[in-house]
């Protein structure tokens, strides 16, 4: 595609689990035609998306998509490799809990997931920007995290998204070996 030097093609995806899904589509069918983007920002599923894109060399971008099954097995067995549901999670719902187990789901499967499909040099290192964006759960801020300012995680993306980790503890000096 041919741009002035100057020009940035920005990539912005937001969350929602099924626009997930429409996000890698598009960005496949742009991916076909030429496409490449400077720079992906992403919230939730979308940070999740971002991460893939600007984690990978274009050859590498486009992942299998898996096929959940219906919303009953979702909602009793989870996702694999993305999440499952929490142990008592609905037998202990008046029950005081620390942030990260206030779910019903437990999401750490999609830590190894995203260390398996994500190459957290080539994000960090490469040629394509990432940012995502979350919030601090204590205090309602949003925090943005920017692999041009600092070097981003699995628990970056996962901070972003539905994952019971606030944005706090994805910038922790403790883990992330600051």
């Amino acid at each position: 595609m041919p741009r002035k030097p100057e020009s940035q093609i920005v990539l912005v995806f937001q969350g929602g689990g099924a626009l997930g899904a429409y996000q890698g589509e598009v960005y496949e069918q742009l991916a076909a035609h030429g496409f490449q983007a400077d720079w992906v920002v992403g919230t939730s599923i979308g940070a999740i998306n971002a991460a893939l894109i600007a984690g990978n060399p274009p050859e590498r971008r486009l992942q299998p998509w898996l096929n959940a099954g219906g919303r009953f097995d979702t909602v009793t067995r989870g996702v694999p490799g993305f999440f499952v549901p929490r142990r008592n999670g609905l037998l202990n719902i008046d029950q005081p809990v620390p942030t990260q187990d206030a779910s019903f789901y437990d999401t750490s499967p999609l830590l190894a997931t995203l260390e398996e499909l994500v190459d957290f040099d080539h994000l960090n290192e490469g040629p394509v920007r990432c940012t995502v964006c979350a919030v601090e759960v204590a205090s309602g801020e949003l925090k943005v995290f920017d692999s041009r300012k600092e070097r981003l995680s699995a628990l970056h993306i996962m901070a972003s998204g539905p994952s019971g980790l606030s944005a706090h503890h994805a910038q922790g000096p403790g883990l992330l070996g600051r």
